[in-house]
């Protein structure tokens, strides 16, 4: 203490209290590729694999491309370094952050809920895709023929054939139009075996039941340990479907007709649709859904981190694979829809579809076509698997651990910890029935509209703003560089100023007027489903007015306004009697202004 106390006084520095930065003795990664690989898995996620390619060639491919990139780089990426940056400097996580702008203290909450909302219905997905993987087990692939139990007669296998017409030679289908091919007739009939609307709920599946047990239990054991296993399976998760996606890449592009469908994905330029309103809407919704912003899961992996790490990189690098998993995504699946057109005589328009659809039905017809399908069928589920559990996992940490915090009076010993875990899996696979019943994809689909809809993208607005303008980019600028020992960059700073804040509130202004209703395919939801969302969208929302009138009743109108008291940096004390004060600068910080007179 005496080595700090001299450097004090050299620095004419009058201390007369200190509060001593709020020390968490938290659990942090076994070392920092483990938080950078669970970055890759959470954010690079099934949306990457169905939602992209399909965005990408609905809004004029290339064109799409650059409106991605401009959203990611104006608003993902900042967002993403920015919920890390604050998660990693206080060790608080979505119940706490908020005291940096007490005023929206309900945003951390807003976030809880929205993952746990997210793991519900996306493991669903997950467990579509075991049921996919197991059955690719089995000698005759399930959706390649109309002869099991489940198919009906509008059921058809689709070939194509060869026609004269006025000199030219045209491949044709041989199926007529209100056909149905055995992949959709396996998924719809055998996997769902769904029902006419959500109104009609049904009997529960059993085997999507018994699927979405393993799915959960999976989840639990991953999670058993927390930050550390959650780490271990990271490496999985992360690096397994890349592998995945290059062999599926090169298969793909080696195929008859592959840049068919390569050219329908990206080599078609449209620059009109860069001047089209939903391009862009279409855009930042992506980048909200791929970057998983707003949605709690990166203020719980950032407080793992120790206090110095370079996030900045860490979130640079994320960023950027993300968009680029995208595009090799859609390489792979457009260059087998390519293929698969050659062989049916279906055009790649026809066959290229958004949502569930995309990856359940049109891509294992298409893998079906190739030598040796049923290799490559087990490959691409066992990848949709491990893209699914790389983001679930991160959401389901988020939930495990602020709900461990919430009741840590009476969760005080790591048995306890592990018990509680798997209760809140077995709640969660209980809740999730619902959508094992034969309405379960309406469900699913209903839940992700609304959603991962206007809360996130509010929320989103709210964040950026209260940031920039609120909490300021200049106390911003000097909590990183306490960490990271400099100040961000001008890009950063331009950014939290004025880009980020613009985009997000344009992004949300977009979404009103244009006032999407929820559907799936030809399904238009009931009016009564409608204002039900609307009405869930309020409860999810409804913390962020709760709170800001709990915070001004504690604090005072003036004081909501100010970053609370316990607000400070989580610096780890190597001893109770020494104190690392490295870089002196650091101490001249926003957040030290109540407590330190200069």
């Amino acid at each position: 203490m005496t080595k700090i106390s001299d450097n004090l006084k050299e620095h004419h520095l009058h201390l007369p209290h200190i509060h001593l930065p709020h020390i968490h003795h938290r659990k942090e990664w076994s070392n920092p590729i483990e938080f950078l690989m669970t970055c890759v898995g959470f954010a690079v996620g099934l949306g990457n694999v169905w939602r992209f390619p399909y965005l990408c060639f609905k809004n004029g491919g290339s064109a799409f491309v650059i409106a991605f990139l401009s959203m990611l780089f104006i608003i993902g990426l900042p967002l993403f370094f920015l919920e890390i940056s604050i998660a990693q400097y206080s060790k608080f996580g979505p119940l706490e952050i908020w005291k940096a702008v007490p005023m929206v203290r309900g945003i951390g909450i807003c976030s809880l809920l929205i993952a746990s909302f997210i793991s519900l219905y996306y493991n669903i997905l997950i467990a579509y895709s075991l049921i996919y993987a197991i059955s690719s087990f089995l000698p005759t692939l399930p959706w390649t023929n109309c002869d099991f139990y489940w198919n009906n007669p509008k059921c058809c296998v689709a070939s194509s054939t060869i026609k004269n017409l006025s000199g030219l030679l045209t491949s044709v289908s041989n199926c007529p139009l209100d056909s149905e091919s055995p992949a959709k007739q396996y998924f719809n009939n055998y996997v769902l075996n769904i029902s006419n609307g959500i109104e009609e709920l049904g009997e529960i599946n059993w085997k999507v039941a018994v699927s979405l047990f393993v799915c959960w239990l999976l989840i639990f054991l991953s999670l058993s340990k927390g930050v550390q296993s959650l780490g271990k399976v990271s490496y999985l998760t992360a690096i397994f479907p890349y592998v995945m996606i290059i062999a599926l890449i090169i298969r793909g592009v080696t195929l008859e007709g592959a840049m068919t469908g390569i050219e329908y994905f990206i080599l078609k330029i449209n620059t009109d649709k860069l001047k089209d309103l939903e391009t862009w809407v279409d855009a930042a919704n992506q980048v909200y859904f791929c970057l998983s912003i707003s949605q709690g899961g990166l203020y719980t992996l950032g407080r793992h981190n120790s206090f110095n790490y370079n996030h900045q990189r860490t979130s640079t690098i994320v960023a950027i694979l993300d968009g680029f998993t995208g595009i090799l995504a859609g390489l792979a699946i457009f260059s087998v829809l390519g293929y698969m057109s050659n062989k049916t005589g279906i055009e790649v328009k026809d066959l290229a579809v958004g949502g569930p659809g995309l990856s359940f039905i049109v891509y294992p017809e298409a893998l079906s076509l190739m030598p040796f399908p049923w290799i490559w069928c087990i490959f691409f589920f066992l990848m949709m698997i491990t893209i699914g559990f790389g983001s679930i996992l991160s959401w389901m940490e988020c939930v495990l651990d602020s709900s461990t915090e919430i009741l840590k009076k009476y969760i005080n010993s790591e048995q306890k910890k592990t018990v509680f875990r798997l209760c809140v899996c077995m709640l969660f696979f209980l809740i999730g029935l619902l959508m094992a019943t034969r309405s379960g994809l309406y469900i699913q689909n209903y839940l992700d509209f609304f959603i991962t809809g206007y809360p996130v993208l509010i929320c989103a607005a709210l964040e950026s703003f209260c940031i920039g303008w609120i909490y300021g980019v200049k106390r911003l600028k000097e909590d990183i560089k306490l960490m990271l020992g400099h100040y961000p960059n001008i890009y950063w700073t331009v950014c939290y100023k004025v880009l980020t804040p613009l985009g997000t509130s344009a992004a949300v202004i977009l979404s009103l007027v244009a006032n999407a209703k929820v559907s799936l395919n030809d399904y238009q939801y009931p009016t009564w489903s409608q204002i039900i969302g609307y009405i869930l969208v309020v409860l999810v929302l409804s913390p962020i007015p709760i709170f800001f009138i709990l915070s001004v009743k504690r604090l005072g109108l003036k004081n909501v306004l100010k970053p609370e008291k316990d607000w400070l940096p989580a610096i780890k004390k190597e001893t109770t009697n020494d104190i690392n004060l490295k870089n002196l600068d650091g101490i001249d910080n926003l957040s030290f202004r109540e407590d330190i007179r200069f």
